[in-house]
């Protein structure tokens, strides 16, 4: 485990020296402008990354119109599990990550517009490329963009105000935890369900209005929290023939439409939550 604090210089010289180092935390580190992919490549062995309240961290350094290098066609920190980026407060893109990614969890990047990896052009800024649906399964300006993500199993998402329009799901989600995401409006996922999804927590989501809707969409839910999303009218209707039904639920009484909310047992503790009002 290597963790740099307050560091005033580059990490160029560190990255290269440490070629088995498999978890990195670097704090406060407001050298750091742009993801340092030279440095990076050294990292072969890194499993867990967490960048925490690097202020002046943007993304991408502007790209050339020139051929690409051979670090731009090498994946990044191939064998990186859980990335974890705190209170980056001038981050508009994530780096490009890898297959072997399982876990993602970006909280409080206030300026963050996507979360799917790109380069931007030389001229170009953030906001000018970033126009489509928000995505992180596929960037249709780039073909092998968020192709990392096909495995990805955690999302946890909170302040991301920047975040806009619509958010494509890799299949393979387990867990999905958006909170305080004000600019996105529907979820969606390539294959039209995420069939592995277990945990459902959405809160504070004052645009969200549309959710994913299919047969086999909600099949192994057993966690279920929406809150204060008001554009979500009501459920759609694979949710709804699972309500009564899901171990664990928090949502506002509305969403039951004519359906009775599930009646609390005495030997399930798990039911005991629907006999307290919450609304």
């Amino acid at each position: 485990v290597l963790v740099l604090q307050n560091f005033k210089s580059g990490i160029t010289e560190l990255c290269s020296c440490f070629v088995h180092l498999q978890d990195l935390s670097v704090w406060r580190c407001h050298a750091l402008l742009h993801w340092p992919e030279k440095e990076f490549e050294g990292l072969v062995s890194l499993r867990k990354l967490v960048i925490h309240q690097c202020e002046n961290l943007t993304g991408y350094a502007q790209a050339s119109t020139e051929p690409s290098t051979s670090s731009e066609k090498s994946q990044l920190l191939p064998r990186l599990e859980l990335l974890v980026i705190r209170k980056c407060e001038s981050l508009v893109e994530v780096f490009n990550v890898p297959a072997s990614l399982r876990v993602m969890e970006i909280l409080y990047c206030k300026k963050l517009e996507s979360i799917s990896g790109r380069r931007l052009l030389q001229g170009q800024s953030a906001s000018s490329i970033h126009q489509g649906p928000s995505s992180i399964a596929e960037v249709s300006s780039s073909p092998s963009s968020g192709v990392g993500v096909e495995n990805l199993e955690t999302l946890k998402l909170v302040e991301c105000h920047s975040l806009t329009g619509v958010l494509r799901l890799p299949s393979s989600l387990k867990v999905l935890d958006i909170d305080s995401c004000s600019g996105l409006t529907s979820l969606e996922s390539h294959s039209g369900e995420l069939p592995s999804l277990e945990y459902l927590y959405l809160w504070s989501c004052n645009k969200l209005s549309s959710l994913l809707d299919g047969p086999r969409a909600y099949s192994y839910l057993q966690s279920l929290y929406i809150k204060n999303c008001p554009g979500i009218k009501a459920f759609p209707t694979s949710l709804q023939q699972r309500l009564g039904s899901i171990q664990e639920e928090y949502t506002d009484a509305h969403y039951y439409g004519n359906k009775p909310r599930p009646i609390p047992i005495l030997l399930k503790p798990k039911t005991w939550k629907c006999a307290i009002r919450r609304d």
